[in-house]
């Protein structure tokens, strides 16, 4: 049996998964719990079986009853996103201790990120620093990228940007895209070490080849930008694409501006709304307040103030101040300047508006 699954280890990464998937059905019959986690696996990325995350979750919970950790921190992470069963952050923290009493070092890492963020579980900082130690120093390269960011931010610990590199160093020399990502923004921002656009561009881009839609974003802003590349439209476009494609949300929402403002591409409303959608079914509050724009100026959509005002507001409730100076000059265009002064006024208490403190003035004492 053990030969067998070796076979079928060894078929799975050389990528000949059709047949790797036949074998670990086999070793599954004799109930193997390793290989009912890689059948888990192969439902679950639709690799040698068709993508299926509801037969995902039934292997993991095979393999997670007869012990296996691996299994137990997988079902985690499906609970925690809602794949193949309904999203349950406290079902998800449940298989993730399970799964760190077996000193499984993924499940660190993820019980952390509960703990950092508060799902499932009272947010706790102190917590997630010590899963993130913990499983950092049993070499977990995504443990590493995360304990580095905080160290960099020094908002739930002590700033140690000394620290935060090594981190991302030891990160990136075990091929993690997040610590390519985050060693990158070092270079491009000059955070602790001297400003290399050209070193941070390297290393964005070979985060974005290992599929972070993150680096794609930054490498985006970069050519849009003309900050660290020639300013160039057409590749920050291509960028946007491939990063919006993974359900990146801010590129959603950048790639609906190019489409609003024809930059790197021809102009297209509808286009642009499309994408603004996209990205405010995922929450992205940017994309809320240009959404708002549309309906106000009917923009790709029919125009509807009323729409407008909506996505305004909840842009505004998720922190946009941006749309704090359109529904303004919205309520104003609809000659209700009660609200209008309203807001006018918390234009005024961000230093962001500074260039247009005379005209929210002006507008002010027109009332």
């Amino acid at each position: 049996m053990k030969d067998l699954f070796e076979k079928a280890k060894k078929n799975y990464d050389k990528k000949k998964y059709n047949k790797a998937f036949k074998l670990f059905m086999k070793c599954a019959e004799q109930d193997d719990k390793e290989a009912m986690w890689y059948i888990g696996n192969c439902y679950y990325d639709g690799v040698g079986a068709p993508q299926d995350y509801a037969q995902a979750v039934d292997w993991y919970k095979k393999a997670a009853e007869l012990g296996n950790s691996a299994a137990m921190n997988s079902l985690g992470k499906c609970y925690y996103d809602g794949k193949g069963v309904e999203q349950d952050y406290e079902k998800a923290l449940e298989c993730y201790k399970k799964s760190v009493e077996r000193d499984n070092s993924d499940a660190m890492f993820n019980l952390g990120n509960c703990y950092y963020d508060g799902k499932g579980v009272e947010q706790d900082y102190n917590k997630a620093i010590e899963l993130y130690t913990k499983a950092a120093e049993t070499g977990n390269s995504a443990a590493m990228s995360s304990l580095g960011k905080c160290y960099c931010d020094g908002e739930i610990v002590e700033e140690d940007l000394a620290k935060a590199l090594e981190l991302f160093k030891k990160s990136v020399e075990l091929g993690n895209s997040d610590g390519l990502l985050n060693l990158g923004d070092c270079y491009f921002y000059s955070i602790g070490v001297e400003q290399d656009y050209e070193k941070a561009i390297e290393l964005w881009i070979e985060s974005a080849e290992l599929g972070n839609s993150n680096a794609m974003l930054s490498l985006g802003d970069c050519y849009y930008y003309g900050e660290g590349a020639p300013q160039d439209y057409a590749k920050a476009v291509e960028w946007y694409t491939q990063a919006a494609e993974l359900c990146n949300s801010d590129a959603m929402d950048r790639l609906g501006s190019c489409y609003y403002c024809g930059d790197g591409v021809k102009r297209n409303y509808a286009k642009a709304v499309e994408w603004y959608k996209q990205a405010v079914e995922l929450g992205n509050r940017d994309a809320m307040d240009n959404l708002g724009n549309c309906y106000n100026y009917g923009d790709g959509v029919e125009q509807n103030y009323e729409k407008a005002l909506e996505w305004y507001t909840r842009a505004i409730e998720k922190g946009n101040i941006t749309a704090l100076y359109n529904i303004a000059m919205l309520y104003d265009t609809l000659g209700d300047f009660e609200n209008a002064k309203k807001y006018f006024n918390k234009v005024l208490e961000f230093e962001e508006f500074e260039d247009m403190i005379d005209e929210v003035k002006d507008k002010l004492a027109s009332y």
